[in-house]
């Protein structure tokens, strides 16, 4: 499965992790939809678990998960823009800018006084740049979301929509390798393998037999 790995053998590290290589269009939603699923039920143990008895401060915890979590998520995405033969840093610089931007309307709203004149400049300023954010994730989503992969290899790696060419004997083989039949001789009933061949030794010496007694 695609989920949790591929014909090529990929490791749960190099999926959601590694910023090599590249993924297909497929791959990258069912990775995601699962990244979503598992951090979901993170987040719901941790809020259930975060009492009085266990100590365990949830906002702490809830900072590292969506560390994780943004960290996964922009490895996919570089990978299928790889998959397109473009450089990850037209999502990387993205995935840079968005926290960047909240960051900055967190502290303009909630962090400075409102009677600081630039409270109101910083305020307009992010609010501009979520606009921006917004409409460059809406490009990325649809040049890089919904297009199939680049033809053949790039500098990236293999197609990975591909199917993979097999090495055998006969040469190249795409698709799953399948075993060939194993071809029976069939043998007369009662007759033994060591019996026909103690037969034929016996139908050779014979002519070389009658040949030493003729004078």
């Amino acid at each position: 499965m695609r989920w949790f790995s591929n014909e090529r053998g990929e490791s749960v590290w190099k999926m959601y992790f590694s910023f090599h290589g590249r993924i297909d269009r497929l791959t990258l939603w069912l990775r995601i939809i699962l990244l979503n699923v598992f951090t979901y039920i993170v987040l719901v143990t941790m809020n259930s678990l975060s009492t009085e008895y266990t100590g365990i401060n949830y906002g702490s915890w809830l900072n590292c998960v969506l560390v994780v979590y943004w960290w996964s998520l922009t490895t996919l995405w570089v990978r299928r823009v790889h998959d397109r033969g473009h450089s990850g840093w037209w999502y990387g610089a993205f995935a840079i800018m968005v926290p960047l931007v909240f960051a900055l309307n967190v502290w303009a709203n909630f962090h400075m006084d409102p009677a600081d004149p630039m409270q109101s400049v910083l305020t307009t300023a992010g609010l501009g740049l979520i606009g921006v954010t917004a409409l460059a994730g809406l490009y990325l989503l649809i040049r890089f979301g919904f297009t199939l992969s680049e033809a053949g290899d790039n500098a990236y790696g293999p197609n990975p929509a591909a199917p993979r060419v097999h090495h055998g004997p006969a040469g190249p083989h795409k698709g799953p390798m399948k075993k060939r039949p194993v071809r029976r001789v069939k043998r007369p009933a009662g007759e033994a393998p060591h019996r026909e061949a103690a037969h034929k030794a016996e139908n050779t010496a014979a002519p070389a037999e009658e040949k030493k007694e003729e004078p």
